[in-house]
């Protein structure tokens, strides 16, 4: 076998099986209670990372939304001359009792 086939049939392994295939020890049955622990650690810090990188996007988009221009409209009501005028001061007497 060549050179560049051993490379590639190493890499091959490390990829599968995790190990180098220059590494002759068969692989443990159980994992002991420390590496499980590690391993969770590992796999919790990945997870934690992936939520604050999540958490920092939907963030700054909502940063970005909310500095962006609001839509202008303009509406153009009109209004009659008649709605524009006072009412007569003898509307403004009151008859009643109080």
């Amino acid at each position: 076998m060549s050179l560049r086939g051993s490379i590639i049939a190493e890499a091959i392994s490390q990829t599968v099986w995790g190990t180098a295939a220059s590494q002759k020890h068969a692989p443990r049955r159980g994992m002991s209670e420390e590496y499980k622990k590690i391993l969770y650690n590992q796999v919790m810090k990945k997870i934690r990372i992936a939520l604050a990188i999540l958490l920092l996007l939907i963030s700054l988009s909502l940063l970005i939304w909310a500095f962006l221009p609001t839509l202008v409209e303009n509406r153009v009501l009109p209004i009659p001359p008649a709605d524009l005028q006072l009412p007569t001061p003898s509307a403004f007497i009151y008859y009643g009792e109080v």
